[in-house]
Parts: C-alpha cells; sequence; structure tokens
C-alpha cells in the first residue's frame, strides 16, 4: 500500500493516471492538513490575515461570518519540527530533508496559479464556512491582491519545503 502526501506541487489526478496498469497495489491520496495529528488544540497563537476583512467591506459576507472564521497557520522551522514530532513519541523520523530548488516553483510565480493552489487547498474549508456562492467571486479578488502585492516576489521569498518520512510506532 502507498500513500501519496499532498504536497503543493502535485497533482494527483496525473500521478494515478501514470501508475502503471500491469501490477496490483493499492495507491491512496492523501489530502488534508497534518497539523491536527502533531499539535496540541490550542497550541497556534499567532494568526495574520491581510484579505479576509475585504470580504466584509465588499459584501460578499456578513461580519459575523468573518469574524468566526479561523484558519490558523503555523510555519516552522526543521529543528522545531523534528523536536515536535520527537515529542509526541508517535513516530520516528526515517528522513527529513529539506527541499529548496526554487526552479521547482516558478509555476506560483503569477497571481493566477498562486490563487489557484490556494483555491485547491483550502476552497473545501472556506466553502463550508462561507458557502458556495462566493468562490468565484472571492479567488477572482485574490487573485487582484496577489497581484498587487509584494507575494510573488523572488526576493522576498524565505520560504522552504520540507520533506518527512514518518514511521509508526504503534
Amino acid at each position: 500500500m502507498v500513500f501519496f502526501n499532498d504536497q503543493f506541487s502535485n497533482d494527483f489526478n496525473t500521478l494515478f493516471i501514470s501508475l502503471p496498469p500491469n501490477r496490483q497495489y493499492f495507491a491512496a491520496g492523501v489530502p488534508g492538513s497534518f497539523y491536527g495529528r502533531l499539535f496540541p488544540k490550542a497550541s497556534l497563537h499567532f494568526i495574520h490575515s491581510s484579505y479576509a476583512l475585504q470580504w466584509l467591506s465588499n459584501g460578499l459576507s456578513s461580519e459575523a461570518k468573518v469574524d468566526a472564521f479561523n484558519l490558523p497557520s503555523y510555519f516552522t522551522s526543521s529543528k522545531e519540527l523534528k523536536a515536535l514530532i520527537e515529542r509526541s513519541q508517535h513516530f520516528n523520523i526515517e528522513r527529513m530533508e529539506i527541499l529548496n530548488n526554487q526552479e521547482n516553483y516558478v509555476s506560483l510565480r503569477n497571481p493566477s496559479m498562486c490563487s489557484l493552489f490556494l483555491r485547491a487547498a483550502l476552497e473545501g474549508v472556506i466553502a463550508k464556512h462561507f458557502g458556495n456562492d462566493i468562490m468565484d467571486e472571492l479567488f477572482n479578488r485574490y487573485t487582484e491582491k496577489v497581484a498587487e502585492s509584494s507575494f510573488l516576489n523572488p526576493k522576498a521569498d524565505k520560504s522552504i519545503v520540507l520533506f518527512v518520512l514518518l514511521k509508526n510506532n504503534n
């Protein structure tokens, strides 16, 4: 059995179509966040939102819905992540690598691709809270905001991608 973890560059449709058909195996694309399994509840204390207020000011949603929406994000160093995993005692780290080949990230260097990436990752969560009716308009506006910001400037990019292979201790 093979589990393919959801990474920002994955295209599960292409991946599954390209698997050799003459073999017997089970493959699964595993979407969603693993943060809930790693971090205790209420462990994230700082959240930043640059765009949520525009939903209210432009009439896409009510003030109560905007105030009630919470999408925690936490960006950790490889050292912090290793310490958290080891402290949990549920997993052994079999392999940990920093994937920093910037040429692989070129597709996210334009506003439309950045918006599509975010939509693929978060549309379900956002639609569940705000409803499906605002999704197209919301991500069109997000694309415009990204185009206006310095977010896609390669000189401002300090991100890293970690690959971590874990073995369950159970």
